[in-house]
């Protein structure tokens, strides 16, 4: 059964020597069920490291179905994971068996989803890890939060946001960059993180009015309040040192 959703899969597996990887176990029985229903790509890569991120699969599923078809079916009561209408198809269901069963094959990996990022015609879905496999565990709750209020996600000049980052947290820290920000790799302070911060806070992105916003999920309200994603939430605090060094 082949749909219109694409799926890439990529991650990092323990080295072997020097131009080898300890890969996951079954993995090509993964990747043919992934083949079997969608146009899939599965790449592992050696990690020149032991340290975090070994076999956290990131995802990306691609789909011609919009985030307004996406929020309408959820809201209706289709299935989360089978979204479908005419030729438009969202399928995440053949992808969560896949990964269950590889997951179990492979429990002294620690196999967790990073991140996925849900590609749609108008927009993106980021939707990060942060404590556990909590992903995977809390898909379904998430992208049906999502949907109900995705309504409220528009900017007063009527721009839909580009990408939709869940979740974003506060750092309440006295030496803070930014009031929200996305979690860290290393070094991060914000503790703890449990699953119900999925449903506080999450970050916008215009295109079009080239600004980031807060959504508040809770007030179903945005906010006028900007975040950092990691990779700008380094670019900014290696300004920062820099500046600080200079002025010395």
């Amino acid at each position: 059964m082949h749909t219109n959703t694409s799926v890439k899969i990529a991650y990092w597996a323990f080295p072997d020597g020097p131009a080898s990887m300890i890969d996951l176990k079954d993995i090509e029985d993964f990747r043919k069920e992934l083949e079997d229903n969608y146009v899939a790509s599965v790449h592992g890569r050696r990690s020149d490291s032991c340290g975090g991120g070994l076999y956290e699969l990131i995802i990306e599923i691609i789909s011609n179905v919009s985030m307004a078809d996406a929020a309408s079916w959820l809201i209706s009561g289709v299935a989360f994971d089978v979204l479908k209408h005419g030729a438009k198809s969202l399928i995440i269901q053949p992808l969560l068996s896949a990964y269950q069963k590889l997951k179990e094959k492979n429990k002294e990996r620690g196999i967790t989803i990073g991140e996925l990022r849900i590609v749609l015609r108008d927009s993106i879905l980021i939707i990060y890890n942060i404590c556990g496999d909590s992903i995977f565990d809390n898909l379904k709750g998430i992208l049906e939060a999502v949907a109900k209020h995705y309504s409220k996600t528009v900017l007063r000049s009527g721009e839909w946001p580009y990408e939709i980052h869940v979740p974003v947290l506060e750092d309440t820290s006295e030496d803070r960059l930014i009031r929200f920000r996305v979690l860290l790799d290393v070094d991060e302070t914000i503790v703890p993180v449990i699953p119900a911060d999925y449903y506080k806070y999450w970050g916008l992105w215009f295109d079009r009015a080239c600004q980031s916003r807060v959504f508040d999920v809770s007030a179903n309200l945005l906010l006028d309040e900007e975040f950092f994603t990691k990779e700008r939430y380094q670019s900014e605090w290696e300004f920062r040192y820099a500046k600080g060094r200079s002025s010395k």
